[in-house]
């Protein structure tokens, strides 16, 4: 009876399944870096305003458009390019608000003192707009 030799040429991985661990390994960590927040912009320099992902008891119908007359900046996501948060340079700014139905007549101005790393939401209250502390973070 003969027995088959065991040859140097034995494979002890194939290359495609070191090339697919390799792979799903690196989409783990990149999965595991976007919801650990290692790609979020730091934020603790800006007073952040979230006006449109507001519950909706607080809603008050109006969105940032504007911040010193100049466009509002958007705070860049994860894997989108755009978040409903507002990152605006604290101390005193004018907001420029517009009902969220996009009337251009119903734009509002409000003049509000912002403090680095607050965030607000836009209040209706008895008709007026205030910018008030965001709690719910």
């Amino acid at each position: 009876m003969q027995v088959a030799p065991q040859g140097p040429r034995q494979r002890l991985v194939r290359p495609t399944f070191a090339f697919a661990v390799a792979a799903f390994s690196v989409l783990f960590a990149m999965w595991y870096a976007a919801n650990m927040g290692y790609f979020e912009p730091d934020t603790s320099k800006y007073a952040v305003i979230n006006d449109i992902a507001v519950r909706q008891a607080f809603d008050s119908g109006y969105r940032l458009i504007a911040v010193d007359d100049r466009p509002e900046k958007r705070m860049q996501g994860r894997f989108v390019a755009f978040v409903p948060f507002a990152l605006v340079n604290p101390g005193t700014r004018k907001l420029t608000l517009r009902n969220k139905d996009n009337v251009s007549d119903s734009n509002t101005t409000v003049v509000a003192n912002l403090k680095e790393g607050t965030r607000y939401h836009v209040k209706l209250k008895d008709g007026k707009l205030n910018l008030v502390e965001d709690t719910d973070f």
